[in-house]
């Protein structure tokens, strides 16, 4: 080399993580200093597993976002950056986002492609529910990875977002548990994020992924979240003879409608035929939209979304648990959790 000094360039830092985000929001600022600090940990640290718990409207997305956007920028056409999410409408959701951000990302299942070697190169973001990493042919062609496209991209990340309903529902989602035979020592780096990811929970999916002991010693967990969430929120608890459940929640939903003017209001239910029940009384409507888990996922954003545009007719949504994950609205002020039972880290 001529005596010549052939280190690589330098990954990036918080200077490169704020032109990323001007790229998105002009006169872009983080929130907090602590999304500063995880999102230079996600770009530069040498750790290998990052995990945050932190609430929501925190800005989680963004510290693994724009650490993207820089190694687009400093490492062109290296890495393929994975990431996982634990339903249909939020791969949706982050897909849109990611590619509104300037990334190019796609749905996971275009791993099946025909000739998909010609089209690995342009891609920057792979998404895709925990169900799916976990059916045989991905996790077998994720292990190959380096024979099949080592020479075309890297494994880039790996994100795990709402990271904690691994632990919860694998009971129930049997694919949950063949994640582990992923190779992870192979990914640049292991990100997890979740608003209910306290430390214990932590290493409860570390052993569960299977993650290396080293990879466990040399992992930093951060937490962000410093009192109960929703303390301060004014709370009511009612039990009603069975009869009266339905005349009670259209009670609920006219006095709300009745009594605001800008605010908007999500009603989750404990089954599908409780939501179809009370929603009945309001199909036609236009104050009042439904999310049922017999859509399609195209369907259903779009319901997200009439929900969450500010001028929008659309100022309740029902819905089961499934609406808690791919809404993003920051007018919500009034939940309601109707004949739901709901574990604590729910």
């Amino acid at each position: 080399n001529n005596g010549e000094d052939v280190r690589e360039d330098s990954v990036g830092d918080v200077c490169d993580l704020i032109e990323a985000g001007e790229q998105i929001i002009r006169g872009f600022k983080f929130k907090t200093e602590e999304q500063r600090m995880f999102a230079a940990m996600v770009l530069s640290s040498d750790r290998p597993v990052l995990a945050l718990q932190a609430p929501t409207a925190f800005g989680k997305t963004m510290t693994y976002l724009l650490p993207m956007l820089v190694l687009k920028r400093t490492r062109r056409g290296r890495y393929v950056h994975f990431i996982a999410v634990p339903y249909v409408s939020l791969k949706l959701a982050t897909i849109q986002r990611l590619q509104e951000a300037g990334l190019c990302a796609a749905d996971i299942s275009m791993l099946k492609a025909y000739a998909v070697e010609s089209r690995i190169c342009s891609i920057d973001a792979l998404v895709g529910t925990f169900d799916s990493y976990g059916t045989q042919w991905l996790y077998s062609l994720l292990n190959e990875w380096n024979v099949r496209f080592g020479g075309l991209r890297e494994k880039g990340y790996f994100v795990l977002d709402e990271a904690h309903v691994l632990w919860l529902e694998q009971e129930f989602r049997s694919q949950l548990n063949n994640v582990v035979s992923l190779k992870w020592n192979e990914f640049n780096k292991i990100i997890m994020l979740s608003a209910t990811f306290p430390r214990w929970l932590f290493q409860k999916v570390c052993r569960q992924l299977n993650l290396s002991e080293h990879a466990i010693r040399n992992a930093r967990w951060i937490n962000v979240v410093k009192q109960v969430p929703n303390s301060g929120v004014l709370k009511e608890t009612l039990t009603v003879a069975r009869n009266e459940f339905k005349s009670i929640i259209k009670k609920r939903v006219d006095s709300y409608l009745a009594s605001t003017v800008g605010g908007k209001a999500i009603m989750f239910f404990g089954s599908k035929r409780r939501l179809r029940e009370c929603y009945d009384s309001w199909k036609s409507n236009e104050a009042v939209l439904a999310v049922d888990a017999d859509m399609s996922e195209e369907r259903k954003l779009a319901v997200y979304r009439e929900f969450e545009a500010s001028q929008s007719a659309a100022r309740v949504i029902m819905g089961t648990k499934l609406i808690s994950n791919g809404l993003d609205c920051a007018s919500v002020d009034y939940v309601c959790l109707a004949s739901c039972d709901v574990h604590i880290i729910d």
